[in-house]
């Protein structure tokens, strides 16, 4: 055999290097690092307690040579235990729950394990979760062993002998906190009981994601109803027996928003191919950097890679389905559209009598008035009856530009009050906004007049509607700063209702109830 060859692919499990950040640990003070455990053989962190979690069942006897292994995992355990399996002959049933992403699923399949899908939005003891599913298959498959990752004290262990000492020895000595993901705690546990025992002044802080329990636990000790979440493999529905809240300094909270923006940006600042749960603990490790403001040593374990996750965290569509990332990459925000051009605000009361429709239309005077330039319109369209440009200046081809000198137009007379032509329904958009935004006002707007347009229609077939929809949100949500209904809108189901009784019943044409 060759000096530096491997005898088989689990010898090569560990020694993943540390990194320092550079890019995104800028604003922060303390230094720092990640540990890429996305680099193991099997693509995850549990690469090293799956080999330790299966030796000591040897090694007891629980899996004997041509056996089963059966487990509730949500990818990465599954992964380390069948690579493992492949390389010495056993068996392996694979139960999961429905979110995890298909290249989990489709990996596992490749090195031959049967995968069981089971529905997420369960609880743990309902009989259809994937933790009871992989305890009845356990108990109905012969020769079998359930490696029961919750509650297997050899979870910890392998990281207690593996992880732990390598970051001690990558680190000198020199770390100051340990930050990771809580899944089931193992992790947490052994690298933290190893850490602690050569020194006790390093703090170890959890990541756990929005919809999980244990921040609740850790930080009031309750116990609050957990709820669905989208980013794979951290955070958990009940407490395993794995976990150790006594080892926690502190404990950090992330949503799914923060977690998977942060991967993508590992993949593309950073050069570090790693998947959602590697974004959820830098996220972690970055806002705890932010709030203690110390210079330190902090070390971030990266659980697994972003292979995994290329239909999901890295599909922009997924994420916009998702509601994780708005607008198309480059298009901005309205605010970059508006700084492109010099803008005129113009001002004016609707009850202010003493300043004329002209003398806002007629404001810019070096480049000729809108009034001077609305009678040049219609003398032209009188006598040549052709359709000329509206002007040269910029804001007379806008959108709400253009609106004002229609209105304008329809008012005839200029000497009048400023009220006739001011816009009752005009679109907000904030400066913040992404462009998309801009679209999607302009097709509201439309959407508005065919619901108007069906109701009248209804009213032809005999049946005059209450409720008119304008396609506008409901007032005072935050994430819309667009006003699109019009002030007067919510009186015309009642107007129309009164046409239909003054026309002498229900029935006729709708010629009578169109005029609103």
């Amino acid at each position: 055999m060759l000096p530096r060859a491997r005898s088989n692919i689990l010898e090569a499990i560990g020694r993943t290097p540390l990194v320092k950040l550079q890019r995104l640990a800028r604003h922060v003070a303390a230094d720092v690092y990640v540990k890429c455990e996305y680099m193991n053989p099997g693509g995850s962190m549990k690469d090293r307690m799956t080999l330790h979690m299966v030796t000591q069942a040897e090694a007891r006897g629980d899996l004997e040579p041509g056996g089963t292994i059966v487990e509730a995992t949500s990818g990465n355990t599954g992964s380390g235990l069948a690579m493992i399996a492949a390389v010495r002959g056993y068996h392996c049933v694979f139960v999961m729950p429905d979110k995890m992403s298909q290249e989990k699923i489709a990996s596992l399949r490749a090195w031959g394990a049967r995968v069981v899908v089971c529905p997420t939005a369960v609880e743990p003891e309902d009989p259809r979760s994937y933790y009871s599913v992989a305890k009845r298959i356990a108990a109905q498959t012969p020769n079998c062993f359930y490696t029961n990752q919750y509650h297997n004290q050899d979870n910890p262990g392998g990281h207690y002998r593996s992880t732990g000492p390598e970051i001690w020895e990558d680190t000198g000595g020199e770390i100051d906190v340990f930050v990771a993901g809580m899944g089931t705690g193992g992790t947490m546990a052994g690298v933290g009981r190893f850490l602690k025992e050569h020194k006790p002044s390093v703090k170890l802080v959890g990541v756990d994601p929005v919809g999980s329990l244990y921040y609740d636990y850790v930080k009031s000790a309750r116990l609050t109803k957990p709820f669905t979440y989208k980013v794979e493999g951290i955070g958990e529905d009940f407490l395993p027996s794995t976990f150790d809240p006594k080892l926690l300094d502190d404990i950090v909270r992330v949503d799914d928003k923060e977690c998977f923006l942060t991967a993508r940006d590992l993949v593309r600042l950073e050069g570090l191919y790693a998947g959602g749960s590697s974004g959820a603990a830098v996220a972690g490790a970055l806002k705890y950097a932010q709030e203690t403001g110390k210079k330190e040593n902090i070390v971030v374990l990266l659980p697994d890679s972003a292979s995994k996750y290329l239909s999901k965290v890295f599909n922009d569509e997924w994420l916009r389905e998702n509601g994780f990332l708005e607008g198309r990459p480059g298009l901005g925000v309205v605010a970059d559209l508006l700084g492109r051009q010099k803008r005129v605000l113009i001002t004016a009361d609707a009850a202010d009598r003493d300043r004329r429709p002209d003398e806002l239309l007629g404001c810019d005077r070096d480049r000729g008035g809108y009034a001077e330039q609305l009678r040049e319109r219609d003398a032209l369209r009188r006598r040549d009856r052709r359709r000329p440009r509206l002007g040269a200046h910029p804001w007379a081809r806008s959108d709400r530009g253009r609106r004002l000198l229609r209105r304008a137009r329809r008012v005839r007379d200029l000497a009048g009050s400023v009220d006739r032509l001011v816009d009752p329904g005009g679109s907000l958009v904030g400066l913040h906004e992404p462009r998309r935004r801009l679209l999607r006002v302009r097709s509201r707007r439309r959407a508005a007049r065919c619901c108007r347009t069906a109701t009248i229609r209804s009213c032809r077939r005999g049946v005059a509607r209450r409720t008119v929809r304008v396609g506008a949100r409901r007032e005072g949500d935050p994430r819309d700063v667009r006003r699109l209904r019009p002030p007067r809108a919510s009186a015309l189901p009642g107007r129309l209702l009164e046409r239909a009784r003054t026309a002498g019943g229900r029935r006729g044409t709708a010629r009578p109830l169109a005029r609103f």
